[in-house]
């Protein structure tokens, strides 16, 4: 639970949330945001932001051109804005995600990588007794899974061939930054593998039950108990404290994602400069309420 909102979960609206085939439209009368302390001038400036709080049990989380597609209960559904339709079901346990261009991967609990065209939302099943895949990134035209080894699936012939024969069976999540994968194994040891060589070292050794890493605007986030901010070296550098409960998140070019295990569903946007403007979430379909705001940390 992000530290503040539980203090400020009684402001949000009560809504009932029923998947159908149906379009849903979600409107909350109050939408919250939150900006961490951060004491250092050259820290990333995060805001938090309510979306919606629909989403317990969600497995996976994808951004594509402006919407989110969330894996939730062995359904598939599209967000966008203030409107959430179900595209998809029978989709099975999935484990991880990832994206290139128009299609979604995903790795199930039996083994499989699926792939699933967000235009057509046509499923099919490429690459069967894949055991063990952890983690699912993209780069370049490569799909990358952790496993029992480390596969990397061709997306234009379909072949997967091995890269490494380390099990990679603890690894908790994985995120591409510039030419390298940076991957979080559940015993906080965080490795940097180069993507051109495949030659692979260990940045950092040892961390508080890791959630999630990921990497956006050209730096890297890593959910672990906090917030921190992690340099090329492995160092890593504090943003917020008492972060817990994630089930999945994601990033695009503009922002970040975030599902707790209670349902709630946040954005976060770095802001540049001094201050922030209420017009980066006007596009949103949604009232908006700041509360509980001074510049640069919480006020309760």
């Amino acid at each position: 639970m992000f530290p503040s909102e539980q203090s400020n979960s009684a402001r949000m609206s009560s809504l009932s949330f029923f998947p159908s085939l149906r379009d849903i439209t979600l409107t909350p009368s109050t939408q919250t945001f939150y900006q961490p302390t951060s004491e250092s001038a050259d820290m990333p400036s995060l805001i938090w932001s309510v979306i919606n709080k629909f989403w317990e049990n969600s497995d996976a989380l994808i951004a594509h051109q402006n919407k989110l597609y969330i894996f939730r209960n062995k359904d598939l559904f599209e967000v966008d804005k203030g409107t959430t339709r179900r595209v998809l079901s029978g989709c099975g346990k999935i484990i991880a995600a990832t994206k290139f261009k128009d299609d979604v991967y995903i790795s199930t609990q039996i083994g499989e990588i699926w792939c699933i065209n967000l235009l057509t939302f046509e499923l099919r099943c490429i690459i069967k007794n894949l055991n063990n895949v952890r983690a699912l990134v993209t780069f370049e035209n490569g799909i990358f899974a952790f496993g029992d080894k480390l596969w990397r699936i061709d997306t234009i012939n379909g072949k997967c061939e091995s890269l490494d024969s380390s099990d990679w069976r603890s690894t908790v999540s994985a995120a591409v930054l510039g030419d390298s994968v940076y991957v979080v194994t559940r015993h906080g040891d965080l490795w940097r593998i180069d993507l051109r060589d495949y030659t692979k070292i260990i940045i950092k050794r040892g961390g508080q039950d890791p959630d999630l890493i990921l990497a956006y605007q050209d730096n890297l986030y890593l959910f672990s108990k906090g917030l921190y901010k992690v340099n090329v070296d492995g160092s890593c550098e504090k943003i917020e404290d008492n972060l817990s409960g994630i089930l999945t998140g994601v990033s695009s070019s503009d922002a970040m994602y975030i599902i707790f295990n209670s349902g709630e569903l946040f954005r976060i946007i770095e802001v540049t400069g001094e201050g922030y403007s209420d017009e980066l979430f006007l596009e949103e379909d949604f009232d908006i309420d700041i509360i509980n705001f001074t510049h640069g940390h919480f006020s309760v």
